[in-house]
């Protein structure tokens, strides 16, 4: 499962829920589980529902446990006479403690099952809370983040019991192990905080659980997360969480519930993220999204430049100035607009925009770019969009249009080895449609490659999924691929898809499917497209290799960049 989205606008809340298995296939399988969405309860409560659960016990276990609990919990709410919102979510979250530990008594594979568990009710504009575990719920007011639940480590619980110091818990191996949850085998019942913990405090000492509903205001956003958001990032992949309090502020007041979900997925994905990661999000509508000051002075700046150009150019072609030339416009295709090329200085210009996109340079905060603006490339640049797509030019001629939820990097601008390919995009996942390159890509594990030659090209990749696509438009021109069973050339009108186990799947090019992304630029399918896929295998000791472009990365001194092998001269020797 890659990104699985929905949004909510019901009355007066908005919800949103986005998760993903994490960075690169380090894990296995998605154990995490969410959801948001509205209740009515038998007993007449309408509630506005979120949940996150965070799986424990390997294989399907700690998938089984996530998605027991989440189905035992709506269920019981749905048919709960009770109007006691913080009994009915405690009771509830009871309900799932024992459908889990009795699942795991009746079956030897799931013996080691359980999960984390923070559920969050809306119920006459009152947010309430259930909490068990180390997932987390934050509240985004005026542009400050408190943390509403504390975690249920180890380390804390000797904290509170007064056994152990902070500094000494701290300092334990044992620090971050899981002291309660859902499913645990020596608890007949469960202790779980229901209630708000306003103060903010991550230290157990002083963290004072209120038992209440909380009243919330226009603009006020929850949020909940499993632990992979927001942990501290291992060493090796840089300082900090794979999330910033900062950043989970700024991005969720610029963004719309869903954009806010996806994004913040994107950051931790973009710092390599070894956990599964899910959020969801309830956002009270009614106060203007919040704008950072530096992004005020920047828009009021622009729109005076504008201003400034606007008036230069009346005076220019007003009586006071030179006439323009009376000779008729040439018509252009959009993607034969003109690159300037400039390798030594590498650059990203966005062509057109027709929504967002965001851009991140190493590990400074991310920011948003608008048609007409030139981003420095190099190989800790990362564009991802967000509802919208975005063509962009870069600065070897290259022009290439991302579709909405799509995230690249750029690899390099030119190649020393290679001086035909001298643009490489590393995709992290998405569709990209090349309209002019030539262009290398490839995707964050290295294990798929695929370069256009002359041919417009589109580029599908699902990682979580285990799907990579490649299709070959136009009347000339060719697109190769490098699998892990070969390499293979495509002509016009071809495509090759890997997906899961089975590879080297040749069909027609499906130009419908793309021709909403290209509009004026997508070429015609042909009449009768030829299918002459040639392929030549790759020999057996080849190891994809492992990308350097991550904003976390050490500094080069540390660890040299591998060079990946480019796209050979003859298509019919393996890269």
């Amino acid at each position: 499962m890659n990104n699985s989205k929905h949004e909510h606008s019901i009355d007066e809340i908005i919800m949103a829920d986005a998760q993903h298995i994490g960075y690169g296939g380090q894990r296995e399988t998605l154990e995490d589980r969410c959801t948001a969405e509205k209740v009515r309860s038998a007993g007449g409560l309408d509630l506005f529902i979120g949940f996150v659960a965070d799986g424990i016990g390997g294989a399907s276990a700690g998938e089984a446990a996530g998605q027991l609990t989440i189905d035992t919990v709506m269920s019981y709410i749905e048919n709960s006479s009770g109007t006691d919102v913080n009994t009915l979510l405690l009771n509830s979250l009871q309900a799932a403690h024992t459908a889990v530990r009795q699942a795991a008594r009746s079956n030897v594979n799931l013996r080691s099952m359980g999960t984390t568990a923070t559920l969050a009710a809306i119920n006459n504009g009152k947010l309430y809370l259930a909490h068990i575990g180390d997932s987390r719920a934050y509240l985004v007011r005026d542009g400050k983040l408190t943390l509403l639940t504390l975690d249920h480590t180890w380390g804390n619980e000797k904290i509170s019991q007064g056994l152990l110091t902070p500094e000494q818990a701290a300092a334990h191996p044992r620090k971050d192990d899981l002291a309660r949850y859902i499913g645990q085998p020596s608890a007949q019942r469960i202790e779980v905080d229901v209630g708000l913990r306003l103060d903010g405090q991550t230290d157990a000492r002083d963290s004072h659980l209120e038992p209440v509903g909380l009243v919330l205001e226009a603009g006020d956003v929850v949020l909940l997360c499993t632990d992979g958001l927001i942990k501290e990032r291992p060493s090796g992949r840089g300082r900090g969480h794979f999330v910033e309090p900062d950043e989970i502020v700024e991005v969720i007041q610029r963004n719309e519930p869903q954009d806010a979900a996806n994004t913040l997925l994107s950051l931790a994905l973009g710092r390599q993220v070894d956990d599964n990661v899910s959020t969801v999000i309830m956002e009270v509508p009614g106060k203007k999204k919040w704008i950072p000051w530096r992004t005020l002075i920047i828009t009021i700046l622009s729109a005076v430049v504008v201003g400034l150009i606007v008036l230069g150019m009346i005076w220019l072609f007003n009586d006071n100035g030179p006439k323009p030339p009376t000779t008729a416009p040439v018509a252009q295709v959009s993607h034969a607009v003109t690159v300037e090329p400039d390798l030594a200085n590498g650059y990203v210009k966005v062509i057109e925009n027709l929504n967002q996109i965001n851009y991140q340079v190493g590990n400074q905060s991310p920011s948003k770019a608008t048609s007409g603006d030139q981003i420095p490339a190099g190989e800790d640049v990362r564009l991802w969009t967000i509802s919208g797509n975005a063509k962009l030019g870069l600065s070897d001629g290259s022009v290439f249009i991302l579709d909405q939820h799509t995230t690249i990097w750029l690899s390099s601008i030119t190649s020393d080895t290679n001086p035909d390919v001298k643009t490489r995009v590393t995709i992290e996942r998405g569709n990209v449609l090349v309209l002019r390159g030539p262009v290398r890509m490839e995707t964050m594990s290295g294990e798929f490659r695929t370069w256009s030659d002359g041919a417009v090209m589109g580029v599908r990749y699902q990682p979580a999924e285990g799907i990579f696509r490649v299709e070959c438009f136009g009347l000339t021109g060719s697109c190769d691929v490098q699998g892990e069973s070969g390499f293979y050339e495509l002509n016009s009108g071809q495509s090759m898809g890997f997906e899961g186990s089975s590879s080297g799947n040749s069909e027609p090019a499906d130009y419908e499917s793309w021709a909403g992304l290209g509009g004026p630029d997508m070429p015609q399918a042909s009449p009768t497209p030829t299918m002459t896929l040639t392929m030549t295998p790759s020999p057996t000791p080849t190891v994809a290799p492992t990308l350097s472009a991550v904003p976390s990365k050490p500094a080069k001194e540390q660890v040299p960049p591998k060079e990946k092998p480019e796209k050979p001269d003859d298509p019919q020797t393996p890269p």
